[in-house]
């Protein structure tokens, strides 16, 4: 069955993979005081529009989940492209109303497409991992019950943290809810959020420097090592190459066989961790299904 693999755009997976020509998006948008809007994409044009953009107003942009429109004009795409069936991974829906309204517009599409849609629980790093896992599974053959039994348990095994360089930015959305006086508490310190089974975000724990922080890091990764034997790390960061290449570093430093992978991040998420922030998620590799060792 000729499948396609669907996602959000702030999981920049399309990007990644832009050899494929089976990886669909929906297209969300970062959204500022005067009235602008910024597509989420990682087009030179839309990053440095979103980076002009931003210092010129004192409230924070937001971002917001793609119209209707848009996602059926995906779903039409996908249809005459010849695809039969559609796995896709969301950000987790309460993060954002994207995957509710791709499952509205999915519903008018049944009677031509098979679909088979999940909720992520996390962000982009998080979806990144279920992503390959679906690609993996659909080439080696697996039956679609082995590849959701697959995807959802990586959604329950996969850890998620947020570090945002600004807090407040979390806020907007009720994404991270906390009181202002818990705001102010937290603007000095070098805060790690992360991503409950519940698919909210919580505060796990504040350090005055980011060399704790990383170091608080390191040990959730040797962690999941040691219950899992293998795993993958993923970094999404904003405009922080050099500092996450030392981070990388550092990881591999005390595990060695740890790969880690480096990801942009497109607007939308930088509406909210602000630059040099980022999102970490560390993704167990699973063994191999039945149909794979076949």
């Amino acid at each position: 069955m000729k499948t396609a693999f669907l996602t959000d755009s702030p999981t920049n997976f399309a990007q990644e993979y832009s050899d494929r020509e089976d990886i669909f998006e929906v297209l969300l948008t970062a959204n500022f005081s005067n009235g602008e809007s910024v597509y989420d994409t990682s087009e030179p044009k839309d990053i440095d529009r979103f980076l002009e953009l931003r210092p010129q107003f004192e409230e924070k942009p937001t971002s917001s989940q793609p119209s209707l429109g848009s996602i059926h004009e995906v779903f039409e795409e996908i249809i005459a492209k010849g695809y039969e069936r559609v796995i896709g991974v969301i950000l987790g829906e309460k993060m954002s109303g994207t995957l509710q309204s791709t499952r509205i517009v999915a519903e008018e599409y049944e009677d031509k497409l098979e679909i088979h849609l999940f909720d992520s629980g996390a962000l982009g790093t998080a979806n990144y991992g279920m992503l390959e896992e679906a690609i993996r599974l659909v080439e080696s053959g697996a039956s679609m019950t082995t590849i959701e039994d697959r995807i959802n348990q990586l959604i329950a095994e996969t850890q998620t943290f947020i570090l945002p360089e600004d807090i407040s930015g979390m806020q907007s959305g009720g994404r991270f809810v906390a009181s202002e006086e818990a705001v102010v508490a937290l603007k000095n310190t070098k805060n790690i959020l992360h991503f409950t089974k519940e698919g909210t975000i919580t505060l796990l724990e504040k350090v005055r420097t980011k060399r704790v922080r990383e170091a608080r890091l390191i040990e959730a990764i040797k962690e999941a090592k040691q219950k899992f034997g293998n795993i993958n790390v993923i970094i999404m960061h904003a405009k922080a190459d050099e500092e996450m290449k030392k981070f990388s570093d550092k990881i591999n430093d005390v595990l060695s066989d740890v790969t880690v992978r480096l990801i942009d991040m497109r607007p939308a998420l930088m509406c909210h961790v602000e630059e040099k922030g980022y999102c970490l998620s560390i993704v167990p590799v699973l063994p191999k299904s039945a149909a794979e060792i076949a």
